[in-house]
């Protein structure tokens, strides 16, 4: 038997085997919405990862394999197993777990979660979201050491509650490539390295995180372009339920299973209450001062 730590993240109490060195624990819980196991793989997906089928997404059931980590299986929105490698690392095991398990888990919830970092600026959420390299996080990073603290980073998870578009706060950490680290004066050998294929470091977040669900209030999507300035345009109409599904985590898993219809009605909810910018950041160009500008300009 392995003791049991619990957590809360996107509005979930997890119960894990694994203790997760970026979180805190949680106390007084009296149930768990998730639980995160330590154990074997079922055997069917043994034989899938044998065969070379190392990631397969069904509706309800989606494992993937790390040669480096180990198994991973996630189950019906409510399950997560893990079969570690024997000597996997401890930070990559949690970075999969918090990440592309998690995100999985999310979907087979049938709730919405954004690939993309939030910040809280005047008491409602700012999500900044956009593909792998389009500056994410340098731009969470700069809003932070301003002053605005962060509820997310990588996954920002919406909830309707009450008619209204709410943010769940995530870890309590940034994940930032090598040259993000660096242009901040953050000392690496200060971080935790997580190899992940991308050359990351782990920030923890202690004085700079909020740790409560706040509403939506702008939803901003950054994307490189080759024109030489940075803009700014808003997004309107159904074009922004489009911009939503694209920048879905995981979003292979639509691919998949299709889109469920209760996330697209959430989408859809999403979309009608959350004002959405497009910025277009020069590809080689330095522009994140204008960049802040032009975003808070439209978020205060």
């Amino acid at each position: 038997m392995y003791t049991k730590y619990y957590y809360y993240i996107y509005g979930l109490v997890l119960e894990s085997d694994i203790k997760f060195a970026s979180m805190k624990e949680i106390e007084n819980h009296q149930y768990s919405d998730v639980s995160i196991e330590i154990g074997i793989m079922p055997q069917k997906v043994k034989e899938s990862i044998a065969s070379g089928q190392e990631y397969v997404i069904r509706k309800d059931e989606v494992w993937f394999y790390i040669p480096d980590s180990g198994s991973y299986y996630i189950e019906n929105g409510e399950r997560i197993l893990v079969e570690k490698k024997q000597q996997s690392d401890q930070n990559l095991v949690e970075c999969f777990i918090l990440g592309a398990c998690l995100a999985h888990l999310l979907l087979q919830r049938q709730e919405v979660p954004i690939h993309g970092g939030a910040n809280v600026v005047d008491n409602k959420a700012l999500i900044i979201m956009g593909e792998c390299g389009a500056g994410k996080s340098t731009l969470t990073t700069a809003l932070r050491l301003d002053g605005f603290p962060v509820i997310a980073d990588d996954i920002s998870t919406v909830h309707i509650v009450n008619e209204t578009a709410m943010v769940m706060p995530a870890a309590p950490r940034q994940k930032l490539c090598r040259d993000t680290a660096i242009r901040f004066g953050l000392d690496l050998h200060n971080l935790d390295y997580i190899s992940e294929g991308k050359d990351k470091f782990a920030v923890d977040l202690k004085q700079d995180f909020c740790t409560v669900e706040k509403e939506a209030g702008v939803i901003i999507e950054i994307c490189l372009s080759d024109q030489e300035e940075a803009s700014i345009s808003e997004i309107i109409g159904i074009d922004k339920v489009y911009t939503i599904l694209n920048n879905i985590q995981r979003k292979v898993y639509f691919d998949a299973v299709g889109v469920n219809p209760v996330i697209m009605k959430k989408v859809v909810k999403i979309a009608s209450t959350v004002r959405m910018y497009r910025i277009l950041r020069p590809k080689g160009k330095e522009t994140l001062n204008e960049i802040k500008e032009l975003l808070l300009d439209k978020v205060k």
